[in-house]
């Protein structure tokens, strides 16, 4: 139960404007996507914090279609907060594990994907070998055409520089569309570590929770 309602809220929320958002990836707004499920006494909304009040009226708006749509009921639950706590601190750990271990590969295969790497180089292998190239300039030509555009795209990402983007990737919107929201994502003020998201995501992994979404 812990996962299914915060995604779904999280998601919505995301879509309405990626900038700015981080304050709902954190353990508080989990815990109270948790209670948001069950079955409980109505509370006095003076005696709420600015930051809980702000995290229901978010879930309020996602949370009537959420019980419609998956036919779900609100349940009873007793010690319902320290439930609550011990489930945002299971989701926040999951999250901030998961993007130590994969954010970098992730992010890589997500661009290979978009980009097309395996069906570019199967292409440029099968032309060039009907063109009679031994296996070493294919190689090579694969290295210089391909692998060097497409580290170098990944590099253009991890710097944040738009500008550094290979040429034969600046005319192809759906590329740069996906590269201009893995930036907006992010304050424009936030630098990361080292200059690298990979480093960064690993030193600050709370930092890339929307990418991860």
């Amino acid at each position: 139960m812990e996962g299914s309602v915060e995604q779904y809220t999280s998601v919505n929320t995301l879509s309405i404007n990626t900038d700015g958002n981080e304050e709902y990836a954190v353990q508080g707004f989990y815990k109270e996507v948790f209670l948001s499920l069950l079955d409980s006494k109505t509370v006095n909304v003076n005696r709420l914090s600015g930051k809980v009040k702000a995290y229901r009226e978010m879930i309020n708006k996602y949370k009537a279609s959420y019980y419609r749509d998956s036919s779900f009921t609100p349940i009873k639950l007793p010690f319902a907060q320290q439930i609550a706590s011990y489930e945002a601190t299971k989701i926040q750990t999951a999250c901030t594990n998961a993007i130590i271990k994969d954010f970098g590969n992730k992010l890589r295969m997500v661009v290979n994907k978009l980009i097309g790497l395996k069906q570019r180089i199967s292409q440029l292998t099968s032309d060039l070998k009907k063109q009679g190239y031994s296996k070493e300039e294919t190689k090579a030509k694969i290295k210089s055409n391909i692998q060097e555009p497409a580290t170098q795209l990944k590099l253009a990402i991890s710097l944040r520089d738009i500008r550094r983007i290979p040429k034969k990737f600046q005319d192809q919107k759906v590329i740069i569309n996906y590269i201009k929201n893995i930036f907006s994502a992010y304050p424009e003020t936030y630098n990361f570590k080292k200059d690298s998201i990979y480093y960064d995501a690993v030193e600050n992994p709370g930092k890339h929770l929307l990418i991860l979404n």
